[in-house]
């Protein structure tokens, strides 16, 4: 075989590996195209990237010309659009940005996007973000109804402020998750753990908590857990010093390991077969309490417990009784016959603050 005839031989090979590899590369972006993986083109996305200085300098330009006809008083049809129409748009997208962001893992650059954007409110209700590892994300302030944080990595993320009612957090890590002053009624929490998580004043009203078996030194201080179910849960070394318990159901509960409960308002709370130590609990309500063993109720009452709304009268101190019952008289709403009711209510909100 002659040189000129390897060459051509070659040359052939080498043509067809670089037909072969750019048909295949052709082939997967029509393919992606085609079945929907890609729903914006390669040669797309290409140009805006490219075009993104131009777009951003026009658009820049746009809003000046706007803002300066403002300051003349009379605004541009512009204006108006940005406002009425192109704004509602903008932050869906924003929104939609956002929560590319985190099921990209992109935690740094949501933050940074919450920062610099922290005069809205990130309204990321009913996504599923179920599995995936947000530590130390800031969801402060944000609308979470209804989201799926299930199987999630929640530590050291903040949920200051947060309204997650219905949210899904079935089986979270939250080792110093906050959920401080966080609206979490009727979430489910089956199955949290973790260490140093932070409930302080958050609404967990008729929230599901049960099943919780590795959540240790939890703070659920001032909380709200009326009608909340925590059947078979264990809190070891938690606070639940003021907290509210009105009603919640606590069946075959542990709180025997927990490291204080001072101030607890167990009304009509359900204790059946639950583990409750009468020396980590001063001055309990609990006024109709279901479950609670006789010897149970009576230390309680030996540190300052309530079994009977009347019995407050006897450990307020006079004086108080005597400005409480001088305001009700004072309030014409209140009706003669109920006003040994409403002193009852003021002394029990007061005795346990």
């Amino acid at each position: 075989m002659t040189f000129i005839d390897k060459l051509g031989r070659w040359e052939g090979m080498i043509f067809g590996f670089i037909l072969g590899i750019a048909a295949a590369t052709v082939g997967s972006m029509a393919y992606n195209e085609i079945n929907g993986l890609l729903r914006v083109n390669h040669l797309k996305r290409s140009l805006h990237n490219n075009q993104l200085d131009e777009i951003a300098t026009l658009m820049e330009e746009e809003l000046a010309t706007a803002t300066s006809a403002m300051k003349d008083g009379v605004p541009l049809e512009l204006s108006h659009y940005l406002a009425l129409q192109y704004m509602p748009r903008l932050y869906a997208h924003h929104m939609d940005y956002a929560y590319t962001l985190l099921r990209n893992g992109e935690i740094s650059r949501f933050n940074a996007l919450r920062r610099t954007t922290q005069f809205l409110t990130y309204n990321l209700a009913h996504r599923d973000l179920s599995e995936l590892d947000l530590r130390a994300t800031n969801f402060s302030g944000s609308e979470l109804t209804g989201t799926n944080f299930s199987d999630c990595n929640l530590s050291d993320v903040n949920f200051w402020l947060a309204e997650m009612p219905r949210a899904n957090l079935k089986n979270a890590e939250v080792n110093r998750t906050s959920f401080n002053h966080t609206v979490l009624s009727s979430a489910i929490l089956t199955g949290i753990h973790g260490e140093d998580a932070s409930f302080e004043e958050a609404v967990l009203v008729d929230a599901s908590m049960t099943q919780l078996d590795e959540l240790t030194h939890a703070n659920f201080a001032g909380a709200e857990l009326a009608q909340a179910n925590l059947s078979s849960s264990k809190f070891p070394s938690a606070r639940f010093d003021g907290a509210d318990f009105t009603l919640a159901s606590a069946v075959a509960s542990d709180f025997g390991d927990v490291e204080s409960m001072d101030d607890v308002n167990l009304t009509g709370a359900n204790l059946s077969a639950a583990r409750i130590e009468p020396d980590k609990l001063e001055r309990a309500w609990f006024v109709n309490t279901d479950g609670l063993p006789s010897a149970t109720a009576a230390a309680l009452r030996s540190r300052g417990g309530v079994s009977r709304p009347e019995d407050v009268l006897e450990m307020v101190d006079p004086r108080i009784i005597a400005g409480f019952r001088a305001q009700i008289e004072e309030d014409n709403l209140i009706r003669p016959q109920d006003r040994e009711d409403v002193l009852l209510t003021m002394l029990q909100e007061y005795y346990l603050n």
